[in-house]
C-alpha cells in the first residue's frame, strides 16, 4: 500500500498522489521516515548539546578542539536538513503541477471520445432499425399471416405501419387533386400548387381517427371473446395485417403523382375498404379461434362488422362532410378559376 505524504491518502499504485499529487512512498516507510525525521532533528540537538558538554569536558581534561569540532557538526547537519525540506516541498509542488497538466489532458480527450462514440452509437441504432423494419416490410408482403404471430417486439413496427398507410392515403389524394387543379388554377407567383402541409394534415389527422376506430373496435371484441394478448402483441399484430394494404397506397401514390385517375383510385378504395372492414373482422375470427376454436367466433365477427357500421352510421356522415368541406375550402382558398 502507497501513502502519501503530504495528505495520507493511501492507493495501490502510482508515483503521485491521486488527490493532491504529492509524492507516494510505502506504507511502513511513512512512519520510518518520520521517525528519521525525528531521530535526524534529536541527532542534530543533541550533537550540538554534546558537542557543548564535550566542550565542558575538554576543558577539564584539555581536549578543547574536539567541543568545538562537536559543535560545528551540529550547525551543518540542521542547515543541511532546512534545506532539504525546501527542496523537498519544491518538489511537491512541480509534481502537483504536473499531474494537473496530465489530469486536464486526460479529461478532455475521454469527453471527445464518448461525444464520438455517441454518435456513433445512434447511427448505428438508426440503421439497425431501418434494416429491421425493411426486413419485416419483406415478409409481412411474402405472407402477411405471419404477422398474427407477432409479439410486443414488433409492437412500433405495427404503430409505424398504420401511421405510413395513413401518410400514403393522404399523399396519393393530394397529388391526384393537385394533377387535376393545376391546368385551373392560376397564382400571382410561378408556383402551381395547392397547400401542402394544410390539406395532408387534415387528411392524415381524418384517417387516423378512422383506423383508431376500428381498432378500439376489433379490440374490445377480442376481449370480450377472452382474447389474453396484450395491448402492445394486439397492436403489433394488427398493424402487421396493414402492410399489403401499404403496398396498395404506394402504387396509387404513384398513380397520383402521374395524375392517373384509375391508377389512383382503384387501389386507394381497395386498401380502404380492406383497412376499415375486412382487417378487423379477419382479426376478431383469429383471436376468438385462438381462444376456443369450437367457439363464437363467427358471431364475433359479425358483431365487429355491426359495430364498425353502427359507428360510422352515426359519426360517418358529419365526419366525411367535413372532411370533403375542408378541402374544398383550402382548394378554393388557393386558387381561381378562369371560367
Amino acid at each position: 500500500m502507497l501513502v502519501c505524504k503530504n495528505c495520507q491518502n493511501e492507493q495501490e499504485s502510482g508515483k503521485f498522489c491521486g488527490i493532491c499529487g504529492g509524492p507516494l512512498e510505502e506504507a511502513g516507510g511513512s512512519g520510518g521516515a518520520a521517525a528519521g525525521g525525528s531521530a535526524g532533528a534529536g541527532s542534530a540537538g543533541g550533537t550540538g548539546g554534546n558537542g557543548a558538554s564535550a566542550g565542558g569536558s575538554a576543558v577539564a581534561s584539555g581536549d578543547a578542539s574536539a567541543a568545538g569540532s562537536g559543535g560545528a557538526d551540529g550547525s551543518a547537519s540542521a542547515e543541511t536538513a532546512g534545506s532539504g525540506e525546501v527542496a523537498q516541498q519544491q518538489a511537491v509542488q512541480e509534481a502537483a503541477a504536473t499531474v494537473g497538466a496530465q489530469a486536464g489532458a486526460g479529461s478532455a480527450a475521454p469527453v471527445a471520445t464518448v461525444q464520438a462514440a455517441g454518435g456513433s452509437d445512434t447511427t448505428e441504432s438508426v440503421k439497425n432499425g431501418l434494416a429491421s423494419y425493411w426486413q419485416f416490410i419483406v415478409e409481412m408482403i411474402k405472407n402477411p399471416t405471419k404477422g398474427l404471430q407477432s409479439n410486443d417486439r414488433f409492437f412500433i413496427h405495427g404503430l409505424v405501419t398504420i401511421a405510413l398507410f395513413a401518410i400514403t392515403f393522404s399523399l396519393s389524394i393530394y397529388f391526384l387533386v393537385n394533377s387535376l387543379a393545376k391546368p385551373f388554377m392560376l397564382y400571382s407567383d410561378e408556383s402551381a400548387s395547392l397547400p401542402f402541409f394544410q390539406i395532408n394534415s387534415r387528411l392524415v389527422f381524418y384517417m387516423l381517427i378512422v383506423l383508431a376506430i376500428t381498432f378500439f373496435v376489433a379490440f374490445g371484441i377480442a376481449k370480450l371473446a377472452k382474447n389474453a394478448d396484450s395491448f402492445s402483441v394486439i397492436l403489433a399484430q394488427y398493424g402487421s395485417l396493414f402492410v399489403p394494404l401499404v403496398a396498395l397506397n404506394v402504387i396509387a401514390l404513384l398513380g397520383g403523382l402521374i395524375g392517373s385517375i384509375g391508377l389512383t383510385i382503384a387501389p386507394l378504395i381497395l386498401a380502404t375498404s380492406l383497412a376499415i372492414s375486412y382487417v378487423p373482422i379477419l382479426f376478431v375470427f383469429e383471436k376468438a379461434t385462438v381462444v376456443d376454436n369450437n367457439g363464437q367466433r363467427v358471431y364475433f365477427a359479425f358483431a365487429t362488422f355491426a359495430v364498425i357500421s353502427i359507428v360510422f352510421y352515426i359519426f360517418g356522415k358529419s365526419f366525411v362532410l367535413d372532411l370533403l368541406a375542408n378541402v374544398e375550402n383550402l382548394i378554393n382558398g388557393f386558387s381561381r378559376f378562369p371560367f
